[in-house]
């Protein structure tokens, strides 16, 4: 997958009312994609399971992720291991402003 395709998949995870789980493990999506899926996830309200282990994400993800989850309040479980970022990042952005 290409940080095209995650942009794709960003704009489909803003839309969809169903889906829980999304395992994306290895796939590319770098911080374009990465960006296109946090957006998504500051609206939606379905998705419980997040994996993006190992997807060449670099610190403007990361932030993009942290931002996104200072939105989300059903995302549970996000798998960043294995990306090109600090993963406090994370624990500054939006961790530490998640209502839990």
């Amino acid at each position: 997958m290409c940080e095209g395709s995650g942009v794709a998949i960003g704009e489909a995870i803003s839309i969809n009312q169903t889906l829980t789980s999304l395992y994306l493990k290895m796939n590319s999506c770098g911080d374009e994609g990465a960006a296109a899926i946090a957006k998504a996830l500051q609206t939606n309200k379905t998705l419980r399971h997040l994996d993006l282990a190992g997807n060449n994400i670099c610190t403007k993800g990361g932030i993009s992720m942290g931002e996104a989850l200072e939105m989300n309040q059903t995302l549970t479980h996000l798998d960043l291991r294995d990306n090109r970022f600090n993963k406090m990042i994370l624990l500054c952005r939006g961790i530490a402003e998640a209502k839990c």
